[in-house]
């Protein structure tokens, strides 16, 4: 069972972060699978891709990257594979990382899903393109785009009595760059691995991240909640565009937010500072720092 507090709750309603609208089914998904030609990784723990060469780079923090690696523990890298397998908080990692649930994933019981990966081209991108012009306005329209799917995965050891879903969709039109994050409906049921402090149910020690980080030391981006009690249920049933389980980013120059005007954000606030502010923090969509 997912653990959130009532009044967790009250406060994401509160400051918006909780959205009441339906939650994003499987067939919102992008599609995935064999059907749209997607890879699969195959059953593993702590395994990661080959390096995936991309038909067009995509433009992230204002580099551009023509391979990146789809990791089993619930994230993408630029820079080279990651086998990594307890979240850690994405303040100057030194990695390039697109995590939209970074997290100890365990693919090797065969009761349990496959994490799939793959190009689109325009034909397959129209919905995708929505989306985006939904959350931002304008008239994207994305030319080429990588998804990547972690479909019904359980949670290190051998466990898959809880299953998340969850999908990473990156676009671009050759200038600018998005990413969309997905949680499916009632699909999101674990936080923690075993080895990063979790019980059998997939709870407590140290729980999953959503973000983002460019890898240079100075700026990332995380969704308010990460490494926290409760962020399966901030993913699933919030979100920065009013549909549950559905998260927008442009990506190419910082990252915005589709419900924030100011793509440089606000500095992450110091402990003593998040302890007098705490409820209102939940109101925030992400936690961005850029150092100076």
């Amino acid at each position: 069972m997912k653990k959130i507090s009532i009044l967790l709750v009250l406060f994401m309603l509160m400051f918006g972060l909780m959205s009441t609208a339906q939650a994003v089914p499987l067939s919102s998904f992008e599609s995935f699978g064999s059907a749209a030609g997607d890879a699969l990784l195959y059953r593993n723990d702590d395994g990661y891709s080959t390096e995936q060469a991309l038909a067009a780079d995509i433009t992230y923090y204002g580099a551009s990257y023509s391979s990146l690696w789809v990791n089993n523990n619930g994230n993408i890298t630029f820079d080279g594979p990651m086998g990594t397998y307890t979240p850690f908080d994405l303040d100057g990692t030194g990695r390039t990382i697109v995590a939209p649930y970074f997290a100890d994933v365990d693919t090797r019981p065969s009761d349990g899903g496959y994490v799939y990966y793959g190009e689109r081209g325009v034909g397959a991108l129209t919905g995708a393109s929505s989306v985006v012009n939904a959350a931002f306005g304008g008239a994207f329209s994305a030319t080429y785009g990588y998804i990547a799917t972690w479909d019904h995965v359980g949670f290190y050891s051998y466990q898959t009595n809880s299953l998340n879903t969850f999908q990473l969709s990156l676009l671009t039109d050759g200038i600018d760059s998005f990413a969309i994050f997905n949680y499916l409906d009632d699909g999101m049921t674990w936080e923690t691995g075993e080895a990063s402090g979790g019980n059998s149910s997939g709870f407590g020690g140290t729980e999953a991240v959503a973000g983002f980080d460019a890898g240079d030391g100075v700026n990332f981006y995380m969704i308010a909640g990460s490494m926290n009690p409760g962020i399966a249920n901030i993913l699933e049933d919030g979100s920065n565009v009013g549909v549950a389980g559905q998260w927008v980013f442009q990506i190419n120059q910082g990252i915005q937010s589709a419900d924030d005007p100011d793509p440089n954000g606000n500095p992450v606030p110091e402990p003593m500072t998040m302890l007098l502010f705490g409820p209102a923090l939940l109101g925030l969509v992400g936690l961005k720092k850029k150092k100076v």
